[in-house]
């Protein structure tokens, strides 16, 4: 076995061919090559970073990859990876430290790339190895918030689906008088430790693939949303909202608007992260009625230099962080 780390542009044609398998067989999931590369060149680099364990016949057995983000602290900037897409192929899993290998090969590349920070939201299979191996700190759980617009959907109550006249109204009458009673106070998100470097080139690259985003622009404000269809329930997922480049209530109020507007038949929206100020429109889903929990793990890569972030990076107040920075789904 041999573990080799490349930027995106790096990997040959066989190699993506046997990576969009080896996903597609792990997550059951039908990506193509064209999607898996789209998806890994959408970051202000133009690449990320990627892991590849390979067999003595150089066949693929497991895969990670870290997606380049620029965040700001206390005015500098810091390059931070999302940590996404990792897989071992069912054969190779008695190796148990194989995820580890190809994690460490990642850190030692990427630190050498001026890399400070991993971050990964690991799944239920995952997350005790993330903790307890790969030595990756909890910062906290990511919330979800959900307006429901066809309620009885959404709880997959057929029976009661003529109800949801009721609900849609609900939620119209709901937007119609916040947005009267937001013209007159201003509510933006407050300022966190860790902001996304949110410039021109972030939303050029990151949102780039049009068939999955789309864009709502009007006046100060602009949003980005996906449409998705959950086991039967068209739920719309928003990505970022901004009003003249801030986070604001008026700025998702008007997406959220726009969303049930123009979305045949949506059934829900609903926002994954931390949002940063207290607002009425969404609701805060309980904890037990989560679809399934986020837990948001970091890694510092330099713990000897940044004993003072390491502190600041385990509080997920610290962060702005959710859909932005990866799909959950």
């Amino acid at each position: 076995m041999n573990i080799k780390v490349y930027k995106t542009s790096e990997i040959s044609e066989e190699d993506w061919k046997q990576i969009a398998n080896g996903f597609n067989i792990c997550f059951d999931t039908q990506h193509s090559v064209d999607h898996l590369m789209n998806y890994y060149v959408s970051t202000v680099f133009g690449y990320s970073y990627h892991a590849i364990a390979y067999t003595d016949d150089n066949k693929v057995m497991g895969y990670n990859s870290f997606i380049p983000t620029i965040y700001q602290y206390q005015g500098e900037k810091l390059l931070v990876g999302v940590s996404g897409g990792t897989f071992v192929l069912k054969e190779f899993r008695n190796n148990i430290f194989l995820f580890k290998d190809l994690m460490n090969a990642l850190f030692e590349y990427c630190k050498s790339e001026g890399m400070v920070l991993k971050v990964g939201v690991p799944n239920k299979n995952s997350f005790r190895y993330t903790i307890k191996i790969i030595k990756s700190k909890l910062v906290g759980y990511l919330p979800y918030y959900i307006l429901p617009v066809r309620a009885f959907t959404l709880l997959h109550v057929k029976k009661l689906n003529f109800l949801n006249v009721f609900s849609y109204i609900y939620c119209i009458v709901k937007i119609w008088l916040l947005d009267f009673f937001s013209r007159y106070i201003h509510v933006k998100a407050i300022s966190r430790k860790l902001q996304i470097c949110a410039d021109k080139d972030f939303y050029r690259f990151r949102f780039i693939d049009t068939r999955k985003y789309i864009k709502y622009e009007s006046r100060q404000y602009v949003g980005y949303y996906r449409i998705c269809d959950e086991n039967g329930v068209k739920v719309a997922y928003i990505m970022d909202f901004r009003e003249k480049g801030e986070r604001t209530f008026r700025s998702l109020l008007h997406l959220v608007k726009y969303i049930v507007k123009h979305t045949s038949k949506v059934d829900a929206v609903m926002f994954i992260g931390t949002l940063g100020f207290k607002q009425p429109l969404l609701l805060k889903v309980p904890w037990r009625l989560e679809p399934k929990h986020l837990p948001m793990t970091v890694n510092v890569l330099n713990k000897e230099s940044n004993e003072v972030l390491e502190k600041v990076v385990e509080d997920l107040k610290s962060w702005e962080f959710g859909l932005m920075n990866f799909d959950a789904r």
